[in-house]
């Protein structure tokens, strides 16, 4: 583990920058972006502010790799991991967490969809045909939703 000089510890400053700036490139939330990977937005924070990260585990390096679409030989590198990229486990872990990254990827998306009608419904009169097209689309958009959820 690395210390600073007042004892306190020291995550992975470069690794964590590079996190906070994919994220907000890609315009995910810290929640977003801990659901994606099983943890908490506090975790996901501690990285991203060098407070975790100095030994991260290669399995969630691949998965935040795969959801903010860092390619694993950019990632690997910087947060000290071992580039073996023939290594079975982290394929299978790889294989295993597109589908995870997609389904929040395509979250993020209806999550937009959704504020955008709201925001359409908000100034629509009721009764009109572009309400009833908005009412539609939200149904769809639960519909999907409850797909992604059961998947």
């Amino acid at each position: 583990m690395a210390y600073n000089r007042t004892g306190i510890y020291k995550g992975n400053t470069e690794l964590g920058k590079l996190l906070r700036r994919v994220r907000k490139a890609r315009k995910y939330t810290l929640k977003q972006v801990a659901q994606a990977v099983n943890k908490t937005p506090q975790y996901i924070w501690d990285i991203e502010n060098g407070k975790r990260g100095s030994n991260l585990n290669p399995l969630l390096a691949v998965q935040l790799a795969e959801f903010l679409k860092i390619p694993i030989t950019t990632l690997f590198p910087i947060a000290g991991i071992e580039n073996d990229l023939t290594s079975k486990k982290y394929l299978e872990v790889l294989k295993l967490t597109r589908n995870k990254g997609r389904a929040a990827r395509i979250q993020h998306a209806l999550d937009g969809v959704v504020q955008t009608t709201e925001d359409i419904l908000s100034g629509t009169e009721s009764g009109t045909l572009l309400e009833a097209i908005c009412q539609k689309l939200k149904s769809f958009v639960d519909e999907l939703e409850t797909a992604i959820r059961t998947a």
